[in-house]
């Protein structure tokens, strides 16, 4: 009989059923090259895995190998990326290694009459470049800096650069993953690209397994270059030759992967930019305080976006009402008087209106109706969340905790109210105000026949009269017959207690300011408050110019209380299914930190995590500084 020799091999589990922190031996009897797509049987269960590398024979009995996926290897930048992503982020083995091979590809059926991917080239006819834009291309391409930011304004033509890029590097045989924050943006981008190239792939959760399949290995053995479309999981994709990853919004807080396992997309595209030898190229009109930071402290290159395409002749005016102000109080809560007259003269002039709530994180408000102050930690300058079960306020970043009051420390009015409103009551109210208008409303409650992607046609061609929602409607929706935009509580979600409540603040009302004047509607912001004590709601209303001293502004703040970029900070949670069994766990953790074995931090809480009591189970946090 014939000795077979065998080779040995660590290998990648890709199956979130395997908790290990280690790789796994098995045993072939060829020499597999490092990233072979296989199959191996882990216990019982056959899992798809791949190759990381070749180890000697181990002291124990190794598997075999159940099958090898003929030519199908992980390019190399993206082992890579996987190593940084076990060294960088805690999780298990098999969460992390089932991210790089969500699926086990199969070749497309021989039958099927269509290829599943065209390569012709295509291009149909654009505006011409602004100088602005053309500038800006011709430096990014130029450049031997890796890492660039395009800081446009909304409605200054980030796409429009986003494709002229991209056909630079098709040109050059180099593929191109576009990164858009959330499923819900990617169609309207495809179509975009869509219209330019013919290899455009869009790449997402909401792709059916059995297509994804056929993608995975149309990207894996081709040699033509590919535009994919998609979150942050596109970065996944088995994309050779890289030559971009552009990242659209990147201030979007969708980039962080929150289950595990956790990371930053915008780390990771860096990471998978360097080893891939590509270009990472962010943009956003309203740059994430910390990455920009970071990024121009690392050699990144800005470019500056202000130059609109001669297409867009619209002005857009903004306004700022404050509720308690009497002669501005209707019948209608959240709506004054200025924003119903202004809704009934939009209607009048044909222009679609949307009504804004900021839902994020709303806990229940407590503020001064009459002069709308509210209350806030003195440690931690964030403001304090109300809690009906306990009736007390709780900082939920040290743990500080007081008994509301009774009456306003700043004007002395007993008018402090604990209130969540909400899309549904505002939309009633519209109903009764406006009865002849269409009024939709948008939010996460809708039914999937009832989401804005099933009605973005007839809300597009101005069918619609009054749009109602939440952030869903602020993301780079272009809605040219849009002339009117209200805000019911502008500064709502300064009350979230998050020391980047400001910054998000600020970006979201920035994103909704730029839905008006992108084509020649003129257009019209209101932005109601409780309380005009903040410059926050001036830097909107003056959106053009002032990103840079609003980040000058928060950046002084921030050095002040030392928040980030000038520290590091980390939360630690504990979730268990009763409150003593949680609170008991959390503060072993706090006496291991407070001991003499950690000198060089600094440690805050235990608290109540913000989602105190949910899915069944209680939390609490620690927040460690540095």
């Amino acid at each position: 009989m014939k000795n077979i020799t065998n080779y040995y091999y660590d290998v990648a589990p890709a199956d979130r059923s395997y908790q290990g922190n280690e790789p796994l031996t098995y045993s072939y009897p060829a020499v597999l090259p490092i990233g072979q797509i296989i199959v191996v049987k882990v216990r019982t269960k056959r899992v798809r895995a791949f190759v990381i590398k070749q180890v000697q024979k181990p002291s124990f009995k190794a598997k075999a190998i159940d099958e090898v996926v003929e030519n199908m290897v992980l390019p190399q930048s993206l082992l890579a990326s996987f190593e940084w992503l076990l060294r960088y982020y805690p999780a298990s083995f098999g969460s992390i290694s089932s991210t790089f091979l969500p699926v086990l590809p199969t070749p497309p059926k021989p039958k099927s009459a269509k290829p599943a991917v065209k390569l012709a080239a295509k291009s149909s006819e654009l505006p011409k470049l602004t100088d602005s834009q053309a500038r800006i291309l011709s430096d990014i391409v130029s450049s031997k800096s890796t890492t660039h930011i395009v800081h446009g304004d909304t409605g200054t033509g980030k796409t429009r650069l986003y494709i002229e890029l991209a056909r630079q590097f098709i040109e050059h045989g180099k593929s191109v993953i576009i990164m858009t924050p959330e499923i819900s943006l990617t169609p309207q981008i495809a179509k975009q690209f869509a219209e330019q190239f013919s290899n455009v792939i869009t790449l997402h959760s909401g792709v059916s397994e059995a297509k994804r399949k056929v993608i995975w290995h149309t990207l894996l053995t081709s040699v033509e270059p590919f535009i994919v479309i998609g979150p942050r999981s596109s970065l996944f994709a088995p994309v050779r030759d890289l030559g971009a990853v552009i990242i659209d919004e990147f201030h979007d807080q969708a980039y962080k992967q929150t289950q595990a396992p956790r990371y930053n997309a915008l780390r990771l595209a860096a990471t998978l930019c360097r080893n891939s030898d590509a270009k990472l190229i962010m943009g956003s009109a309203t740059p994430p305080i910390d990455d920009y930071y970071y990024a121009n402290l690392n050699g990144a290159v800005t470019h500056r976006l202000t130059e609109k395409p001669h297409t867009a002749t619209a002005s857009v005016e903004s306004k700022i009402i404050v509720l308690s102000d009497p002669s501005e109080q209707s019948k209608q809560p959240l709506l004054s008087k200025s924003a119903l007259s202004a809704i009934q003269q939009s209607l009048a002039r044909k222009q679609q209106i949307l009504v804004f709530l900021n839902k994020r994180g709303t806990s229940r408000l407590v503020l001064c109706e009459d002069c709308g102050w509210s209350a806030h930690c003195v440690r931690c300058d964030i403001p304090y969340t109300y809690h009906q079960d306990s009736h007390l306020l709780i900082c939920h970043t040290c743990g500080k905790n007081e008994t509301p009051r009774s009456s306003c420390p700043s004007c002395g009015s007993p008018n402090i109210f604990f209130k969540k409103p909400g899309t549904k009551a505002i939309e009633d109210n519209l109903r009764r105000e406006f009865p002849q208008a269409e009024i939709r409303r948008y939010d996460k409650d809708n039914k999937k026949s009832e989401r804005f992607a099933e009605h973005h046609e007839e809300i597009v061609a101005g069918n619609v009269d009054i749009l109602v929602g939440t952030q869903l409607l602020t993301k780079g929706h272009d809605l040219p017959r849009l002339g009117l935009v209200i805000v019911c509580l502008a500064e709502d979600s300064l009350q979230f207690p998050d020391y980047q409540a400001a910054e998000r603040t600020f970006q979201l009302l920035h994103q909704i300011r730029g839905r008006l004047g992108r084509s020649d509607v003129n257009g019209s912001l209101i932005l109601q408050t409780f309380s005009n004590s903040s410059q926050l709601l001036d830097y909107v209303s003056h959106a053009d110019n002032s990103w840079q001293a609003f980040y000058e502004q928060q950046l002084r703040q921030r050095r002040e209380y030392r928040y980030p970029p000038f520290s590091y900070l980390l939360k630690i949670s504990v979730s268990r299914k009763t409150d003593a069994s949680s609170l008991e766990n959390i503060q072993k953790i706090h006496t291991l930190l407070t001991s003499k074995k950690f000198t060089q931090i600094e440690v805050l809480g235990p608290s109540p995590a913000f989602k105190f009591n949910e899915h069944g189970a209680f939390n609490y946090q620690i927040q460690i500084g540095r």
